[in-house]
């Protein structure tokens, strides 16, 4: 076999018969108006014609079928003790996809055989939904003539230069050996195809695309010319360990659910769901690189630094998020996790480094309001350290360099707060936009002046540190 062996494991065979199977593929062909007799109708005709516009104009990247793929992998039915796997191989104008999956059922092949269909749209769940089996799947006729399909018992192909080839099956056997216990895809490539271009992508998947999935945990990537490539996910305790051929990445993950979802036609039943934030670290410190947005995979970058993850509803071409009450809802959710996850005892590790990930300058309209969100909330809650050790609120908190100290633990002027020392310079200068502001000569001496025109006694009632300190300051920074 050309497909990488995966597992040493053997599963058992589903308990539908070939001849069931097959029989099946015939009653979808008859009920599409095919008697495999030859001929079809006008309105086969018509539907083929709308088909093609779809395959070619629903999805603008030709390399959209790799992201479906994977999204069906993660959807599908595994052994309890399986590790859920997907191999990918590539060589001269084919590629073959295998996952050890249970197998297809009727319900799959019925839902795979259609335009906007998915055996999960009536199941009720706070996962959420990956994607819809029968709609992506038909990107893969962005780049393929021909895809065959083998699992369990079905054996069948899919031909785009059939009159309705993209949702009739036709019986035939597999072009490649098969394995028992893996559902396989081949691909034929269309002429037009860029199969160079199809090769970079491959080789440019990150392991991040597992970050949150529900079931899928690696990927096996085999290209021409090169070394084959794994991508990898683990779970360590309040984060993921993600892994490229050996490196690694780490991400603190936050989790929080979000009730009250909005009645949506596309998640019938669904009255809450869960939000992700992942923040990419390394030797304990932030990686402030342009982070992805997730409906489960990848969407696209927005200009976060952190990556989310939500049950968005997307655009037809899944490539953005759409316009939706829905939406709105997660995004409010979202918000309410990075404002909760600020003060979490769980994210320890974040305590001082957080507001690095604060988000500005956002490129979408819907998401733009999670930045204005986010920003307004904290503003408002006791959300950063203090000198002592006590969570207060920003615009109560001061930035007071040393040399405007009575000491290293106290403010010139009591009714200051000063912010912890623990925060480098790097987080300082993201705290003015929630409200800390930064003690300067001029606010010093406006801020004695204030005090000493309220209360006549209060230089008079200053130990003789304080006004040796207040000496030491004048002197020392020409404060006149």
């Amino acid at each position: 076999s050309c497909l990488p062996y995966i597992f040493q494991r053997k599963y058992p065979i589903m308990t539908i018969s070939v001849e069931t199977a097959r029989e099946h593929i015939a009653r979808i062909r008859r009920s599409r108006g095919f008697n495999d007799e030859g001929g079809s109708n006008m309105n086969a005709d018509d539907l083929h014609a709308a088909l093609e516009m779809l395959s070619e104009q629903l999805y603008q990247k030709p390399t959209r079928f790799i992201m479906e793929l994977i999204q069906n992998a993660d959807d599908n039915s595994y052994q309890d003790n399986v590790e859920p796997e997907l191999s990918i191989t590539l060589f001269n104008r084919t590629i073959l996809i295998a996952c050890n999956e249970i197998g297809f059922d009727e319900r799959n092949v019925e839902a795979i055989s259609r335009i906007s269909y998915s055996t999960k749209t009536k199941e009720k769940s706070e996962e959420g939904y990956v994607g819809e089996k029968g709609l992506g799947f038909k990107s893969v006729f962005k780049v393929a003539d021909v895809v065959w399909i083998s699992s369990g018992a079905y054996s069948f192909k899919f031909d785009k230069r059939s009159i309705l080839g993209m949702v009739t099956p036709i019986w035939e056997s597999f072009p490649y050996p098969t394995r028992e216990g893996y559902t396989e895809f081949c691909l034929q490539f269309s002429d037009s195809t860029n199969v160079e271009g199809i090769k970079n992508e491959l080789l440019d998947l990150q392991p991040s695309l597992l970050l949150f999935l529900r079931r899928l945990r690696a990927i096996t990537i085999s290209v021409p010319s090169c070394s084959p490539i794994r991508l990898a996910c683990t779970l360590t305790g309040s984060g993921r360990r993600l892994s490229k051929n050996g490196e690694v990445q780490d991400y603190i993950v936050y989790e929080q659910q979000v009730t009250n979802m909005p009645y949506e036609e596309m998640r019938v039943g669904i009255t809450k769901t869960r939000v992700l934030l992942a923040f990419p670290m390394k030797d304990k410190k932030p990686i402030l690189n342009e982070q992805e947005v997730f409906a489960f995979l990848p969407i696209r970058s927005y200009g976060f630094k952190f990556i989310i993850q939500g049950d968005f509803l997307l655009t037809a071409n899944r490539e953005d998020i759409n316009q939706s009450q829905w939406n709105n809802r997660i995004i409010e959710g979202l918000a309410d996790a990075f404002v909760e996850m600020v003060t979490s005892p769980n994210i320890d590790r974040l305590k001082y480094w957080w507001p690095v990930f604060l988000p500005r300058n956002i490129a979408n309209q819907s998401l733009k309001s999670l930045e204005k969100i986010i920003l307004c909330k904290l503003s408002t809650k006791k959300c950063l350290l203090s000198i002592k050790g006590n969570y207060e609120e920003p615009i109560d908190l001061r930035i007071v360099p040393s040399n405007l100290m009575l000491n290293e633990k106290e403010t010139m002027f009591s009714d200051t707060k000063p912010l912890s020392k623990e925060y480098s310079r790097t987080v300082i200068e993201n705290l003015e936009e929630i409200g800390v502001q930064t003690e300067t000569k001029e606010k010093f001496m406006k801020r004695l002046q204030s005090q000493t025109s309220n209360n006549p006694l209060f230089l008079k009632n200053m130990p003789e540190v304080w006004h040796e300190r207040l000496a030491d300051i004048i002197k020392t920074e020409n404060i006149k």
